[in-house]
């Protein structure tokens, strides 16, 4: 079944330690901008600062009035587009999908290998971008010509909450970022009681694949923060890397009850816009065709699905996507929870949109 939806407009299983440590992490970062802001502004070119914390603790002089950002992380723009910060923007990468209700910006290259040179030419007063892609050159680049280098990594749910307040922070939508945490908190407080006494030799074991055919995912990553949420088992969280190449014998040898693949924005296979969902069920097809997949129980139970990475390990997904991942694991146990209507309920409060897109392809359920 496609699911389609008309809207206007990485893991979060946080139990009570790690919602209060994620709260006071929000506070601890509120404190020392706000100190920062009467004890130890700064002058940066013309513009007073005042430092910030990015994921990875780094402090950083970012000026108390930004007007302008570059963002090579798509996540960052998602979120930044949720806080009523869209304006703001003046340039993204080139698989950055701009929402529909957005003005179109300026391309200053990929995730991987940003364009320093067009992002000089912007002058932006922030770039938000991804530090384990950002060479040291292009790092020292941007930062020598005065402009604030702030990592954001907005896909791994152990950071989200404190990723969202310190982006608020910078963005002056600090009430913003907190009506978007308690939506969050909302549904991920909703899935975390109905499963707070799921026996653990109950719980449903998982494959999940990106982009890429015969890449998942291990513990540190988005996907797996979508499955420790949803209540399931991440048959590759053991792995050894984050992101693991496996083989069909590899998953047959594991037999998952569930199997999710993510769908890229850049193939329009699912997502926001996307009217046909053709592609996601050739992509379906050809999934469940592999070599020996067929004595899989999740291929035999019509249990594989399909599912948008704009609501899988993006900022949006990173409950959205457990929701609709929690339905399929447990049924019964969410029979009255409608995850697109959770979406539309989310993209219309935050993100202003209004239009049509399908989000999932789910077998034999049309």
């Amino acid at each position: 079944m496609a699911i389609f939806l008309k809207y206007r407009g990485s893991s979060m299983k946080i139990g009570l330690k790690k919602k209060l440590s994620l709260m006071l992490s929000l506070v601890m970062v509120t404190a020392m901008v706000g100190c920062s802001s009467t004890d130890g502004s700064t002058e940066k070119g013309n513009k007073e600062t005042h430092k910030v914390v990015d994921t990875y603790g780094r402090y950083v002089d970012v000026p108390k009035d930004v007007e302008t950002v570059a963002i090579l992380n798509s996540g960052v723009y998602d979120l930044v587009c949720g806080l009523g910060a869209a304006d703001k923007v003046v340039g993204v990468t080139d698989t950055t999908k701009i929402l529909p209700n957005d003005t179109e910006k300026e391309i200053v290259g990929t995730w991987k290998e940003p364009n320093v040179e067009k992002i000089l030419e912007l002058k932006p007063d922030v770039v938000f971008g991804y530090k384990q892609y950002m060479k040291a050159e292009s790092a020292k680049q941007i930062e020598d010509a005065g402009i604030a280098l702030v990592y954001i990594d907005a896909y791994k749910a152990e950071n989200m909450a404190s990723e969202i307040s310190t982006l608020g922070l910078i963005l002056g939508k600090e009430e913003q970022a907190k009506e978007y945490l308690a939506f969050l908190n909302k549904y991920t407080d909703i899935i975390n009681e109905r499963l707070a006494e799921l026996p653990e030799e109950e719980k449903v074991n998982v494959y999940w694949e990106g982009y890429s055919d015969y890449t998942t995912v291990a513990k540190g990553t988005g996907g797996h923060g979508v499955i420790d949420l949803a209540g399931g088992v991440n048959i590759a969280g053991n792995e050894p890397v984050e992101y693991p190449k496996i083989s069909d014998e590899w998953v047959i040898e594991k037999n998952p009850n569930v199997i999710v693949k993510v769908a890229s924005n850049t193939e329009a296979t699912l997502g926001l816009g996307v009217e046909d969902d053709s592609k996601a069920k050739k992509l379906y097809d050809t999934l469940v065709s592999r070599q020996g997949w067929n004595q899989l129980k999740a291929v035999k139970n019509n249990k594989t699905y399909i599912i948008s990475n704009e609501i899988a390990t993006s900022p949006q997904g990173s409950v959205i996507g457990s929701l609709y991942l929690a339905t399929w694991l447990y049924p019964d146990k969410f029979e009255d929870i409608k995850p697109e209507e959770v979406h539309k309920e989310m993209l219309e409060k935050f993100y202003g949109l209004d239009g049509k897109g399908i989000w999932t392809y789910v077998p034999n359920s049309k």
